[in-house]
C-alpha cells in the first residue's frame, strides 16, 4: 500500500474523523494551551520596549545636562575673566598717576609751579554755646597765636621737599 489509490481511507483516518466528542474536546483544549502560553510574548516585548525607551530618554537627558553644565561652566569662566579685567581697569582709573595724565591730556590742566595753602580760621561759636567748647577754642587760638607762622613754615618746607607726583608719558 504505497502511494495514492482510490481505495477508501484506512481505518485510522476514519477513527480520527469519527472520534467521539470527548476526544475532540481534548484536542481543542490542547490547541488552546499553546495559544495561551504564547500570549505573554507580546507583553514581554512591550515591557522590554518601554524599559528601553525610558532608558534612552534618561540617557539623553543626562547627556543634555552634561552639555549644559559644560556650557554654563565656560560661560562662568568668561564672566570671571571679564570681571577681573574690569577690576584691573577700575584700579587703573582710580590711580593718581592716571588721573593726572587725564587731567593734563583731556582737560588741558597744568601742574602748578608753586603750591599755596590757605589757612581758614574755625567758624565763630554761636551765641549761648557751651562754655567748655568756647574755652577749648580759646586755648587752640592761644597756641596758634604763640607760633603763628610755624604751621605755614612747615607746609612751605614740605612743598619744597616733596615734589608733586609726576604722571609720566
Amino acid at each position: 500500500m504505497s502511494g495514492w489509490s482510490d481505495e477508501p481511507a484506512p481505518e485510522r483516518w476514519r477513527t480520527a474523523a469519527a472520534a467521539p466528542p470527548e476526544a475532540s474536546r481534548g484536542q481543542a483544549s490542547w490547541r488552546g494551551t499553546p495559544e495561551r502560553s504564547r500570549a505573554w510574548v507580546p507583553l514581554v516585548i512591550l515591557v522590554t520596549g518601554l524599559v528601553l525607551l525610558l532608558y534612552s530618554m534618561q540617557l539623553g537627558s543626562m547627556t543634555t545636562s552634561g552639555y549644559d553644565l559644560q556650557r554654563l561652566q565656560s560661560e562662568r569662566n568668561e564672566w570671571r575673566q571679564r570681571n577681573e579685567q574690569l577690576q584691573l581697569e577700575l584700579a587703573k582709573v582710580q590711580s593718581l598717576a592716571w588721573i593726572e595724565v587725564e587731567a593734563v591730556r583731556r582737560l588741558g590742566m597744568e601742574k602748578a609751579d608753586r603750591v599755596t595753602f590757605l589757612e581758614i580760621a574755625p567758624p565763630a561759636m554761636a551765641a549761648g554755646a557751651d562754655e567748655a567748647a568756647a574755652e577749648q577754642v580759646a586755648e587752640n587760638a592761644a597756641s596758634v597765636g604763640r607760633f603763628p607762622d610755624l604751621l605755614s613754615i612747615w607746609r612751605g618746607v614740605l612743598a619744597q621737599i616733596v615734589p608733586p607726583i609726576d604722571a609720566g608719558p
